[in-house]
């Protein structure tokens, strides 16, 4: 259980891009993380930038759903 004495409010920038190919996207992001008060002054990783790689797939299409719904009874 945590007592709190390390919780800090911290802000973070962060920049990146996200391109999609055949259902796959992948994107690399960039950032910096800013730590408030005494124990962000003294954090190792104040300032530093990090990167991550973002990697996904889409499994549901729903946006390009396009085709009638060949179920559906006339309204009459």
């Amino acid at each position: 259980m945590t007592s709190g004495e390390n919780l800090v409010l911290a802000l973070n920038y962060s920049i990146g891009s996200v391109f999609i190919f055949k259902g796959f996207q992948i994107g690399l992001v960039t950032g910096w993380d800013k730590a408030a008060g005494d124990l962000g002054k003294n954090w190792v990783y104040q300032g530093r930038p990090w990167y991550s790689l973002a990697i996904g797939y889409s499994f549901l299409n729903l946006a390009k759903n396009d085709t009638p719904n060949t179920n559906a009874t006339p309204n009459n």
